[in-house]
């Protein structure tokens, strides 16, 4: 516990250790003000607010209260000039279902105000505009993994696939890998043959 110290003008301050400093810190005071009952999720969502914004660099990071699910949320950006990201921290141990998940993704949402100016994150590629949140699943170690989930399919990026050269170094040839993306309908060339390449 935190002990009572008087400072110079004899007022009551806190001093605060080692055990209790995320208790005074101004975000996790912020999520506490909201009256959320769920003390594990608050406590998992600032240390994702931390990750977020001292190990990950993100810019912009702000914490927001989502009513519906009775859960904080976090928003902000990989750099500076990104998109605007929508963070749900959560437990290792809750249970996910494709109910919950379609939860998450329907009620995590900035309001109005909110996106005023910013560009929120979604697929570019879907023609129905996809809303993304990504997941940020803490362990009691508070070790943190992030999985982008969304509302609707998003087709996969296309594959990669190798082309062989050969390259000449002196008297030898020496086959190289290069690797080029191309559209999946993109015929391969004849000069691309791969079956007696490989």
């Amino acid at each position: 516990m935190a002990a009572a110290v008087m400072d110079a003008e004899g007022q009551e301050k806190v001093k605060v250790d080692g055990e209790n400093w995320f208790l005074h810190h101004p975000k996790y005071t912020e999520m506490m003000s909201y009256g959320f009952e769920d003390k594990l999720q608050l406590r998992i969502a600032f240390l994702s607010y931390l990750d977020l914004c001292e190990a990950k660099n993100w810019w912009n990071v702000e914490i927001h209260p989502c009513h519906k699910l009775g859960m904080v949320f976090i928003s902000g950006k990989q750099n500076k000039k990104g998109d605007l990201q929508l963070v749900l921290p959560i437990s290792a141990n809750t249970p996910l279902s494709n109910e919950r998940l379609h939860e998450f993704t329907a009620n995590v949402r900035l309001s109005d105000d909110e996106t005023e100016g910013q560009n929120v994150e979604t697929e570019p590629e879907s023609e129905s505009k996809a809303h993304c949140v990504v997941l940020a699943v803490s362990d009691s170690d508070s070790t943190t993994v992030y999985y982008r989930i969304s509302d609707s399919l998003i087709p996969p990026d296309p594959p990669k696939q190798t082309l062989v050269q050969e390259v000449s170094k002196g008297k030898r040839k020496k086959r190289k890998a290069v690797f080029v993306a191309r559209e999946p309908d993109e015929p391969v060339t004849d000069e691309e043959n791969w079956d007696d390449e490989l």
